[in-house]
């Protein structure tokens, strides 16, 4: 990606930056920095006056580049004088000096670095979970309760749902109707126990902008899927739509997420290096901290990078769902290494006692899709 500037009709065009995987520069209003992103961590370099242009990278390049996060960064913002750089991740906003980031003299190789800060200004809330009051009686309906291997099938049921709990299912004739409950009758309907569907996708948001109506949100609900959870998407939109979800903002299924996944692939805007322990950790915190209770294991190209991502994952007492990818042999090194599920069909036509055996012999979960 690039840093160009313009005059004020579109034309005499300056490419001031050139980034092979960076993305989100800000330039600081006295022109001197430039703040950018990443492997979705925060840096700043020194923006040369006049039009030539520099590469920019993390490890720096003509210009030197400081690393100002420990564990993501996300919506920069510079300080009216251009003395401060602010950034948020989650739910905390934080801050670094412009003066403390680079040097007068060259640094000695070994001198240490910047000290990102571990601790900001927290801007999270309290807001209620949206938990009906009142007691609803659903009576006339077949009931498949799985409450036995055939199913548990109760038919003319009724169904006593208290506040956001049911208290009571059985046949109409033996389940007593609370005084003053609200009575449905649903004779001629089916009532199954709410799906949940472990790997879907859809919108959330646009631009950061949740909608009041999701048509994604409605399909599910009408197809009986009252939980979802989206292995790969956007973590400024769906751990929002998550939250306005259980404060009765929006009407939607329960949703869970693992925000952005854990990609491989060297592309500016997911692109997530994963080279040490070290990496892997910063990931699984970033995704943490703004929403994931899982992380998404996707297509890093060596084993051992695989492997880091479930460490820190395990570390943090999160789930580990990865991409399968339609290569067996991967997917057979994802059940052994500690992956919560293999998300995809493993790509075998019949699976064999070899496999069998040693699948059922682990606690990998599989999501075929």
């Amino acid at each position: 990606s690039q840093l160009v500037s313009t005059d004020l009709t579109g034309e005499a065009k300056h490419i001031h930056a050139t980034g092979e995987l960076v993305n989100d520069y800000v330039v600081s209003p006295n022109g001197e920095y430039v703040a950018f992103r990443q492997n979705y961590q925060g840096f700043v370099m020194p923006l040369l006056p006049g039009t030539q242009g520099v590469e920019v990278d993390k490890k720096g390049g003509p210009l030197p580049a400081t690393q100002v996060s420990s564990e993501g960064a996300d919506f920069f913002n510079w300080s009216n004088d251009g003395t401060q750089l602010h950034w948020s991740m989650g739910p905390t906003l934080y801050t670094a000096k412009t003066a403390d980031l680079f040097r007068v003299a060259p640094a000695d190789e070994d001198a240490p670095k910047y000290p990102a800060p571990k601790t900001g200004v927290s801007l999270s809330m309290d807001v209620a979970a949206d938990k009906p009051s009142a007691t609803v009686a659903l009576v006339g309906a077949r009931i498949v309760s799985m409450a036995a291997k055939d199913g548990g099938i109760i038919d003319d049921g009724a169904i006593v749902i208290r506040g956001d709990r049911i208290v009571a299912v059985g046949p109409r004739a033996s389940v007593q109707i609370p005084a003053g409950a609200k009575v449905v009758d649903v004779a001629g309907k089916t009532i199954i126990p709410g799906l949940v569907d472990a790997h879907a996708h859809g919108p959330q948001g646009e631009d950061d902008l949740i909608p009041q109506q999701n048509w994604s949100s409605i399909v599910n609900l009408a197809m009986g899927a009252t939980t979802i959870h989206d292995p790969s998407s956007r973590a400024a939109e769906i751990f929002v739509a998550s939250e306005m979800q259980r404060t009765g903002k929006i009407i939607a299924p329960r949703i869970f997420s693992t925000g952005e996944v854990i990609y491989g692939a060297k592309s500016p805007e997911v692109y997530a290096e994963i080279n040490s322990y070290e990496d892997a950790l910063a990931d699984v915190r970033r995704l943490k901290a703004e929403g994931a209770h899982s992380v998404k294991n996707y297509n890093q190209p060596r084993r051992e990078q695989r492997q880091r991502v479930v460490a820190a994952a395990q570390a943090e007492q999160m789930e580990v769902v990865p991409e399968g990818g339609s290569l067996y042999a991967m997917d057979v090194s994802l059940i052994q290494d500690g992956n919560s599920t293999v998300e995809h069909n493993v790509p075998l036509e019949h699976f064999y006692d070899d496999l069998v055996s040693l699948w059922t012999q682990t606690k990998t979960n599989y999501t075929p899709t």
